[in-house]
């Protein structure tokens, strides 16, 4: 697993701020509301053993994305830097012409 520091500092200073954001904004639109109300009719089909199990399995593919997304954000950041350092070394290589 790759980890950032950088990534680290603007997940927490910038990052928890957007997404919370765009869950507010989205939380009536229509894929939000369908997933809670497709969970919500399967529950009620459940017994409490098949509750808990379907909860778990809820949380476990929630983490997994989350996982996901964190890896896929520190890679976008580290491309991002280097191709931020191959631009200073093209101009500086510009400015020694």
């Amino acid at each position: 697993m790759e980890k950032s520091k950088i990534y680290d500092l603007l997940d927490n200073e910038l990052l928890h701020k957007w997404k919370a954001e765009i869950e507010k904004a989205e939380s009536g639109s229509w894929f939000f509301t369908n997933v809670q109300e497709v969970f919500e009719e399967i529950e009620k089909g459940l017994n409490p053993h098949e509750k808990v199990l379907l909860k778990t399995y809820a949380l476990a593919i929630e983490n997994k994305l989350d996982y996901i997304d964190y890896m896929l954000k520190v890679r976008v950041l580290n491309f991002g830097i280097k191709i931020g350092m191959e631009l200073e070394k093209s101009f500086a290589a510009m400015e020694n012409c």
